[in-house]
């Protein structure tokens, strides 16, 4: 069974916007990005395109913005 624990819709941030969570979260996060964006993995930045989607494993390190 999928269990949803929380949820944003439509997020509007007005600033330069990043998360970075070392430890990661105790859940799957699903991110629907609506534009330009970067994530890290390894150690490096990745550039995003609008409309792409990231999965992030339960407790790995999440940095994107």
């Amino acid at each position: 069974m999928i269990e949803i624990g929380i949820c944003g819709y439509s997020s509007v941030h007005q600033t330069a916007f990043h998360i970075r969570r070392p430890k990661g979260s105790p859940d799957y996060v699903l991110l629907l990005i609506k534009t330009e964006s970067y994530y890290e993995k390894d150690g490096q930045l990745h550039d995003l395109p609008a409309n792409t989607a990231i999965v992030y494993d339960k407790n790995k390190y999440v940095h994107y913005g």
